[in-house]
C-alpha cells in the first residue's frame, strides 16, 4: 500500500476510535478493543506499533482520550478525557454539550459539574461490579468468577498466567511479519540471451507472454524454485541468525501459498522440505562465511562497432569466503533426477557459468576464487537425495568470447524487434533438439506447428 492509503486507512481508524470511545464509560476502550479496530482498516493479521501508536497520540493531541503508552499489560487501552464523560440526565446532557461546542473557559465546565452533582441513586448503581464495557456484563476474572473490577484477576494464580498472556500478546503486535526471500530473476540476463539464440521466435513468443499472468506446472521448475527459496533462507539466516525471515521449511509453504496454483505445488512440498533437511544435515560441518544470499550483479557491455552499449546482469544464489584462503566463489545451486560426470559437463560451456566467471574476474579481481556447483540430486528409491560440489571446469576461449557473445545476442534482438510485430514472424530455429528438449515439447511447439493456441 501507498502513503496516501495508508493515511486513508489511518483517518478512518482514528475516527471509528473516536466515536467508539465517546459512547464507552469512563474506564474506556479495553487495548485488544482499540487493537482490533485500527487492525481492521488496515487489513492486518499482525499490527506494528508504529501504525498504531501515531493514531493514539493524535487522540491525546487532540484532547480526546488519555493513553498511557508505557504499559505493557494494556499496551492500548484509552479512556475518555474528564471533560468527555457522560452526564446522568437528557436535559443537562445537552446543556453540557452545549458548552463544549462553544468552546466554553474550563472555569465554566467546572462551575456546571459542581452545580450538577451526580445525584445518589446514581452514585449508588456505581456500587458494586463494574460493568465491562465491551460485553456489558458483570466485571469477571478472564476464568469466568466474578471480581469487583475490569481487569482484575479472582487469585494470584489467574493473574499470573493472564499477565503473561498479555505479554505474549504484546510480544506478537511488536514483531514485524517475517519476510520471503523471492527476488525473481535478473534484469537483464543469460536465460533471455540464450533464448534469443537457441530460437528468435521462442524469445519473440516468451517476451509477448511476459506482460500475462503465467502459471507454473513443470514438476522439476517448481521443485527447483522451491528448493532455491529454503536453500536462500538458509544461507541468509547463517549469514544473520536475527533477520526477520522465514525459517527455510516454513518459507517453502510460504513460496507455495503465493502461486496462482497453490495445490499443485504443494504437492512437491513435503519432497522439497525432507531434501533440504537433509542437505542440511549433510553439510552441517560446512565452513563457509556467507557474503552475499541472491546477488544481482550488474555490467555494461560496449559494442564498439554500433556504438551502443548493452546492460547484462546475473544473480548470483551465494557467494561465499573460504575461511583458509579468504578467496570469494560464487555459488550456483543446480537440482537434477540423476548425477552424473556428464551432468556437470553439460555446465562447463554454458553461458550462465561463463557469466559468473565473467562477473568473478571482473567484480571480484584477486579475491575471485572460482565458481562452484552445489548439486543436489533428488532422492531416489531409497528416499535418499544426493549431494555434491564441485569447481567449475576451465574454458578459457568461451571466457574470452563470452562478451562478443553477448553483444551478438544483443543485436541480435535488437534488428528483429522493429521488423516484426507478431511474435510468430520472427524466424524459428526448426531443430528436433530445440522444438523437443530432453524435458519434453517446447511450450510453443504446438503453436508453430499449427500457427494457432
Amino acid at each position: 500500500m501507498n502513503r496516501t492509503e495508508q493515511a486513508e486507512m489511518a483517518e478512518n481508524a482514528y475516527l471509528e476510535l473516536k466515536q467508539e470511545v465517546a459512547k464507552a464509560s469512563h474506564w474506556g476502550m479495553d487495548s485488544d478493543r482499540v487493537r482490533t479496530i485500527v487492525m481492521g482498516h488496515f487489513g492486518l493479521k499482525r499490527l506494528r506499533r508504529k501504525r498504531i501508536d501515531p493514531i493514539l497520540q493524535r487522540g491525546v493531541d487532540e484532547g480526546i482520550w488519555d493513553w498511557h503508552a508505557d504499559s505493557k499489560l494494556t499496551p492500548f487501552r484509552i479512556s475518555p478525557k474528564e471533560d468527555e464523560r457522560a452526564v446522568t440526565c437528557s436535559e443537562e446532557l445537552e446543556e453540557y454539550e452545549a458548552l463544549l461546542a462553544s468552546n466554553a473557559h474550563p472555569n465554566a465546565l467546572d462551575n456546571w459539574r459542581r452545580n450538577h452533582p451526580i445525584p445518589e441513586e446514581e452514585k449508588e448503581k456505581d456500587e458494586g461490579p463494574e460493568v465491562d464495557p465491551e460485553t456489558d456484563e458483570p466485571a469477571s476474572c478472564p476464568c469466568g468468577e466474578p471480581v469487583e473490577e475490569v481487569g482484575a484477576s479472582c487469585s494470584t494464580e489467574c493473574q499470573t498466567e493472564h499477565d503473561a498472556y498479555l505479554a505474549r500478546l504484546a510480544e506478537e503486535v511488536e514483531a514485524p511479519e517475517r519476510e520471503l526471500i523471492d527476488p525473481g530473476p535478473s534484469r537483464k540476463g543469460w536465460h533471455r540471451l540464450q533464448t534469443a539464440l537457441q530460437c528468435p521466435r521462442k524469445y519473440a513468443l516468451y517476451t509477448a507472454s511476459k506482460t500475462e499472468s503465467r502459471v507454473t506446472s513443470s514438476a522439476p521448475l517448481i521443485r527447483g524454485t522451491l528448493l532455491h527459496t529454503a536453500l536462500a533462507h538458509h544461507y541468509a539466516l547463517k549469514k544473520d541468525p536475527t533477520a526477520n525471515l522465514y525459517s527455510p521449511v516454513d518459507a517453502i509453504t510460504a513460496q507455495v501459498n503465493k502461486q496462482p496454483n497453490p495445490e499443485e505445488w504443494a504437492e512437491h512440498a513435503t519432497l522439497v522440505a525432507q531434501t533440504y533437511l537433509q542437505y542440511e544435515l549433510r553439510w552441517t560441518a560446512e565452513q563457509w562465511e556467507v557474503v552475499e544470499v541472491e546477488r544481482e550483479l550488474a555490467a555494461t557491455i560496449e559494442d564498439k562497432e554500433r556504438r551502443e552499449a548493452y546492460l547484462y546482469t546475473q544473480r548470483a544464489d551465494l557467494i561465499v569466503r573460504h575461511p583458509a584462503t579468504g578467496l570469494l566463489y560464487i555459488v550456483d545451486h543446480k537440482t537434477t533426477s540423476r548425477l552424473t560426470a556428464k551432468t556437470l559437463r553439460r555446465y562447463t560451456l554454458s553461458g550462465q557459468f561463463r557469466g559468473y566467471v565473467f562477473f568473478g574476474r571482473g567484480l571480484l579481481g584477486n579475491q575471485f576464487g572460482g565458481v562452484i556447483l552445489n548439486m543436489i540430486q533428488w532422492p531416489r528409491g531409497d528416499g535418499e537425495a544426493t549431494f555434491q560440489r564441485s569447481d567449475l571446469e576451465p574454458a578459457p576461449h568461451a571466457d574470452k568470447t563470452f562478451k562478443d557473445t553477448v553483444i551478438y545476442a544483443e543485436r541480435l534482438i535488437r534488428d528483429l524487434t522493429p521488423r516484426h510485430n507478431d511474435p510468430m514472424a520472427w524466424p524459428g530455429v526448426h531443430h528436433e533438439t530445440g522444438c523437443w528438449t530432453p524435458y519434453g515439447p517446447c511450450e510453443y511447439h504446438t503453436r508453430c506447428e499449427w500457427g494457432t493456441e
